[in-house]
Parts: C-alpha cells; sequence; structure tokens
C-alpha cells in the first residue's frame, strides 16, 4: 500500500510541479504585463478567456472522460483504435458545424460583448484555437494511462513555458495587445498538434462505431449541464457585468480576482490529475466481481496474485472486506470528483488556451 501512496505522490509531484512553476512565473510577471496592457485590454481578455471556457465546454460534448472510461473497456488495439477514431471523427463534424456558426456570429458577439466590433479577429482566433485544443485530451489522457509521467509533464510544461514566452514577445516586444496573447496561444497550439502526430497517428483509422458514439455520449453529454453550471458560477460575472460596467471596469476586476485566487494554484493543480490517477489506479487492479459461478465470480487478473491465497481470502470472509474496500475507494473518488470540480470552479475551466486568464492575471497553459 506505501509503495503505491508513494508512486501516486511522485506522479502528482511529476504531473503537477510544471503547472504550478509556470503558473507562479505568471502571477510574478504581472507587474510587468500591466505596463503594456491597458485596462481595456485586461477586460477583453477576461471576456475572451470567459467565451473560451464556455465554447470549450460544448466542444468536448463530455467525450473526454468518455474516452478515459472506456479505454479500458477496449480489449485490443484495433478497439482502441475505434474508440479513438470514433470521438475524433464526431468532434471533428459536430464542432466544425459550431465553429462556422460561431465564426458567422463572431462580429455581432464582439460588438456586444466584447463593446467593440474591432475585437473580432481576436474572438474568431479564439474560437479556432479552442476547436483545435478539443482534440488535444486524447494524447494527453494515452500518456497518462500508460504511465508516460515525464513525457505528459514534458509536453505541458513545454506548452506552457512557450506560450509565456511567445507572449512576452508579442505582447512586450512587438507592442501586439490583446492580439499578442491570443496569437501566442495559436502558435503554440499548433506546434503541439504537429508534435502530437506521433500520439495520434497509431489511433487514428478511418474507421467509425456509432455504437462506440452512443456509449461514449450517454456517459459524457450528463456531464455538461454539471460542467455548465459550474462555468457559469466560474466566469458568468463578467457576462453581467458587461450590461452595466465598462470592458476597462472588467479589467481592474479582473486584476483583484488575479490576487484574490492566487492561492488555488498548488490546489488546482494537483486536483486536475489526482482523480485520474486514483481512478487509474483502482482500474489497474483489475478486480472482476460478476454473478457467474465458482468462486461467486471472483477473479483476479494479475500473474503475480497467489490463487491459494485468494481461495483462502474468499473462504475466510476476504471478500466481503475487499467489496467494502471496493466501495470505500469508489467513495473516496466522488470525494474528489468535487475537489476536482472546485479546482476547475476557481481556475474557470482547464489550463489549455486563455482560459483563466481572469484567474492569475495571463495564465501560460
Amino acid at each position: 500500500m506505501f509503495q503505491k501512496i508513494r508512486e501516486l505522490s511522485k506522479h502528482l509531484a511529476i504531473y503537477g510541479s510544471g503547472d504550478v512553476a509556470i503558473q507562479a512565473l505568471n502571477f510574478l510577471l504581472l507587474p510587468l504585463y500591466v505596463k503594456y496592457l491597458t485596462k481595456a485590454d485586461y477586460g477583453v481578455l477576461a471576456l475572451l478567456a470567459s467565451v473560451e471556457a464556455t465554447v470549450k465546454l460544448f466542444f468536448r460534448w463530455g467525450v473526454d472522460g468518455a474516452f478515459m472510461r472506456f479505454w479500458y473497456d477496449c480489449e485490443d488495439q484495433r478497439a482502441r483504435q475505434r474508440l479513438a477514431s470514433t470521438l475524433f471523427f464526431f468532434l471533428l463534424a459536430a464542432n466544425g458545424v459550431l465553429l462556422v456558426l460561431s465564426l458567422i456570429a463572431s462580429p455581432f458577439i464582439s460588438e456586444r460583448l466584447l463593446q467593440s466590433a474591432g475585437n473580432t479577429l481576436a474572438l474568431q482566433l479564439v474560437l479556432l484555437n479552442t476547436f483545435a485544443i478539443g482534440f488535444t485530451f486524447i494524447p494527453f489522457h494515452v500518456l497518462r494511462i500508460e504511465g508516460r509521467a515525464r513525457e505528459f509533464s514534458g509536453l505541458t510544461l513545454a506548452r506552457s513555458a512557450s506560450t509565456l514566452v511567445l507572449r512576452l514577445v508579442l505582447v512586450i516586444g512587438a507592442g501586439l495587445g490583446v492580439m499578442g496573447v491570443v496569437l501566442a496561444d495559436v502558435i503554440v497550439t499548433s506546434v503541439l498538434l504537429v508534435i502530437m502526430l506521433r500520439w495520434f497517428a497509431p489511433l487514428l483509422r478511418p474507421m467509425f462505431a456509432r455504437d462506440v458514439l452512443r456509449q461514449s455520449l450517454a456517459f459524457g453529454l450528463p456531464r455538461i449541464p454539471h460542467g455548465f453550471a459550474m462555468q457559469l458560477m466560474a466566469v458568468g460575472d463578467r457576462f453581467v457585468m458587461t450590461r452595466y460596467v465598462s470592458v476597462q471596469e472588467i479589467g481592474v476586476y479582473s486584476m483583484g480576482v488575479s490576487f484574490g485566487l492566487i492561492e488555488k494554484i498548488v490546489l488546482a493543480a494537483v486536483f486536475e490529475h489526482l482523480e485520474f490517477l486514483l481512478d487509474a489506479s483502482r482500474r489497474a487492479f483489475d478486480l472482476e466481481i460478476d454473478d457467474g459461478g465458482g468462486r461467486d465470480g471472483f477473479a483476479f487478473e494479475h500473474d503475480d496474485i497467489d490463487a491459494g491465497a485468494v481461495e483462502e481470502l474468499h473462504g475466510g470472509g476476504g471478500f466481503a472486506a475487499v467489496a467494502e474496500a471496493e466501495d470505500i475507494a469508489v467513495e473516496a473518488l466522488g470525494f474528489i470528483e468535487v475537489g476536482a470540480a472546485q479546482a476547475d470552479l476557481v481556475d474557470g475551466g482547464k489550463s489549455e488556451g486563455i482560459g483563466g486568464l481572469h484567474g492569475h492575471g495571463l495564465s501560460s497553459g
């Protein structure tokens, strides 16, 4: 057990350290940014981040969680390819339609929400970037499922660091303001997708399974109302404020939030990965309980477990203890779900893109 705890702690440190370091650096650079970004710029960035957080939720359709859930049920590589390809082509088609509609409506949204038609291009680039980000969960989930923590952390750290450097160059060096922040995200996302082709390629095939899609949507779609409610609480105030105050005042408000939520940097980084690691550890135990014959369907699939010990466990009432432990694990995961959701609440969404600008100044993730 202690070995598992040590392993879990090591993976959490690897997964979370890069995020914490970059976000802390971002916060420390805040005084530098305010010299080159006006109050109105911060207001526009906060509103763009709110749009991104909301759109990202719908662009995922909840299937990012379904991908991780049903990956473990795939019996071979072809089944995994069927799962990944089905979700990829569904997102490509469905989100492509949503993207076109949102791009058409962006001039109207920019004028009403951002209080200026001059920010239409920035809004359109944010929508394009969010569309592209919608596919990255596939390789990132695979890296975490396969326990390749260093590669995962290296990619996320490189993404965050390169975004940070590009923003410094484009905002401070080139003086591009809001457009510099947005362009930095678009450039990094484009490069990231090219790099991730090595993980996309083995999984994507010209195949599509309706039963897999139905199963994935049945798992994922019920998560959307909850996610929407969380995002509404996290970023909905910005949308309401546009009716009563100027974008400059929203910028000042956003800066205040940056200081108010500084303590969430570590918590958000930990909770983002803890739920996944606990669930993966429980599944790796591979305990099967069914209604079949034999030893009441009690079976281990690990070669290093002695069959006699299993028989003794079953005969000595150990079966009930294991079942109770399994129930406790499931209950614990439920509390981790709450923690992860609350981490997302203060973060305004995942760390990719500009989501979270309102949470800590300029997010790099």
